[in-house]
């Protein structure tokens, strides 16, 4: 019983750090839209 619950652990840490890199990235993306348009260099 405990291996399972262990793999399932491990999933959803995976989980979280993929969903956090991805909010990451999109947030990168959106700053990168602002500064186009509000900062033109």
């Amino acid at each position: 019983m405990e291996k399972p619950q262990n793999t399932f652990l491990t999933f959803m840490q995976a989980f979280e750090r993929l969903h956090f890199e991805n909010n990451i990235n999109q947030s990168t993306l959106k700053y990168e839209k602002y500064r186009e348009v509000f900062l033109p260099n």
